[in-house]
């Protein structure tokens, strides 16, 4: 039994020491993230200062409408990145309105990383000519390839009540190149829908985290372990 524990940590020691290791792989080069409702008035909030950890909520409200985003970022050993979005929007008979929940964030890797990602948007739209957004995309700032690009939306053309918008995948992160990460959430209610209220609530969420190549660097060195503690245990039995 000591042995088997032996070989975990030893593993566990080596695998750190790995030419491809997360800790410094990448770094977060700017961000801006932002709430906002535009109606019968304009207000908004948001953060440009990127710090780790970064743990905080913007929100605002207009009237009867609201829009909030609670945010936990952090990355050391891996990435994770986290926005929970709430909104709610109302149109009057002179103004549609708009909610919304969006953001950029540039990052550079030095090393091939793996991101995986979940995203859900649930909506309740009651009346017609109701929008709800769900969008994440991930592209080069320099030649604007993009390498995930995932949406969804709600219209109350063909639906009104509720909607489940969803997604959730993996994709490459290639090294030495600036991406931007661009997320919404968002709410647009016409003025023929004047008096009835949308209402959504959902999150992003994303971890940067090692090439699986990376991950199976360690197998061999893992094999070796176990089979030189089998033949320790086996000469001790003699």
């Amino acid at each position: 039994m000591q042995c088997n524990r032996l070989v975990t940590l030893t593993c566990v020691f080596v695998c750190t020491m790995a030419p491809r290791v997360i800790a410094g792989s990448f770094t977060v080069d700017s961000w801006m993230l932002f709430v906002g409702i535009e109606g019968d008035g304009i207000t908004g909030a948001g953060s440009a200062t990127v710090s780790n950890p970064f743990v905080t909520t913007h929100s605002r409200m207009l009237g009867n409408d609201w829009v909030s985003a609670d945010y936990d970022f952090s990355w050391a050993e891996q990435g994770h990145f986290l926005i929970d979005a709430s909104l709610a929007a109302t149109a009057t008979p002179t103004e549609s309105t708009i909610t919304g929940v969006s953001g950029r964030i540039k990052i550079t890797p030095t090393d091939d990383l793996v991101v995986r990602y979940r995203t859900v948007f649930d909506v309740t739209l009651p009346a017609d000519l109701m929008i709800a957004d769900l969008r994440f995309k991930v592209s080069d700032t320099g030649s604007q390839e993009v390498i995930n690009d995932t949406g969804a939306s709600a219209d109350t053309i063909f639906h009104t009540g509720d909607s489940h918008l969803a997604d959730e995948g993996e994709f490459l992160l290639p090294a030495n190149h600036t991406w931007d990460f661009v997320y919404l959430f968002r709410l647009l209610n016409d003025q023929s829908s004047a008096g009835f209220q949308g209402v959504g609530g959902g999150f992003l969420e994303f971890e940067i985290i090692p090439e699986p190549a990376t991950i199976l660097l360690c197998a061999p060195i893992a094999l070796l372990l176990l089979r030189r503690t089998r033949e320790a245990q086996t000469r001790f039995r003699r």
